[in-house]
């Protein structure tokens, strides 16, 4: 395990675990039911049982430090960007372990939980959260590879000579399933309004459904006429003539460079981002360069250079 994910996980998993293990010695001193939620004025309005509530926020921490540590190991992140992913991750986890320490210690010794109050201590539990997050984002260190990118060979076209890549790219992993799960929980709830006669709502939905589905994957096509892309059900779809292209790259694409994936605007132009890895950079006489993360980009920019030379 490399140092960046050591301390990313590391450090709020400690805690949380330290903040567990005590909440179990004490569960002879605390009142049944425990209050598990207070008001923003720091009295208690929900009530469950102790063991509920510790085992309930010890899953919640578990859940929220495998999801850093895969955002961690995806390479979603690179440089700035994994500071600031690794110290969110981690400050969110340190606060639950904080909170259930808290809200713990303010109900030892009582026979009813009603009488519990957080006084101040929630604005203390954000800032030891905070101050947590911090230090993890200054210690975590992360692992920066240099991700060679291939030269686009040459082609050579003569002028009565034509050739055709076609080049492709996807969603895949836990991106995909949190992609498709957003899908059918917008569809489901489109389906609902509809049967409800909520005609407007419904309509808002579908039309919400459909980027979802559209930004799962990209289509490319280089010919003689130009750059054409689209995306997986086939639209929007767009052609790049050659007159508006005045050179063209092959990049390493991450999403910590463009925060996030799907259409992507940022300091480096515009992209269609799918996943990480090579992808073409292609410059326009007017307007930002165009991004589109795609396999095989080697070969693409090679044929269009050719056609551009031609």
């Amino acid at each position: 395990m490399n140092r960046y994910l050591l301390t990313t996980t590391g450090i709020p998993a400690l805690t949380l675990l330290a903040a567990v293990i005590w909440s179990l010695t004490i569960l002879g001193e605390l009142p049944d039911p425990v209050a598990s939620h207070f008001g923003a004025d720091g009295t208690a309005d929900g009530f469950s049982s102790p063991l509920t509530l510790i085992l309930g926020l010890a899953v919640l921490g578990v859940f929220l430090l495998a999801l850093f540590a895969a955002i961690a190991r995806s390479g979603f992140t690179s440089g700035t960007s994994a500071r600031f992913m690794a110290g969110i991750g981690a400050g969110s986890v340190i606060l639950l372990a904080v909170l259930l320490a808290l809200m713990l210690d303010a109900q030892r010794g009582l026979t009813d939980a009603t009488a519990a109050t957080l006084d101040g201590s929630l604005p203390l539990a954000f800032g030891i959260a905070a101050a947590g997050g911090l230090l993890v984002a200054l210690l975590a260190r992360p692992v920066v590879t240099e991700t060679p990118v291939p030269e686009p060979a040459e082609i050579p076209l003569s002028d009565t000579s034509r050739a055709v890549w076609f080049g492709s790219a996807r969603v895949s992993g836990w991106i995909l399933v949190v992609f498709v799960t957003g899908a059918v929980v917008i569809l489901m709830a489109a389906v609902y309004m509809l049967l409800d006669t909520q005609w407007l709502l419904a309509a808002v939905l579908f039309i919400s459904f459909l980027p979802l589905v559209a930004l799962t994957g990209v289509h490319v096509r280089v010919d003689a006429h130009g750059i054409h892309w689209r995306l997986l059900p086939g639209i929007p779809r767009r052609t790049i003539p050659y007159s508006a292209v005045t050179g063209v790259s092959v990049v390493d694409m991450r999403p910590g460079d463009w925060g996030g994936w799907g259409w992507r605007l940022g300091p480096h132009g515009q992209a269609l981002f799918f996943r990480s890895g090579e992808g073409l950079r292609i410059e326009r006489a007017r307007g930002a360069a165009f991004h589109i993360s795609v396999d095989d980009a080697s070969h693409g920019a090679a044929l269009i250079r050719a056609y551009l030379d031609s």
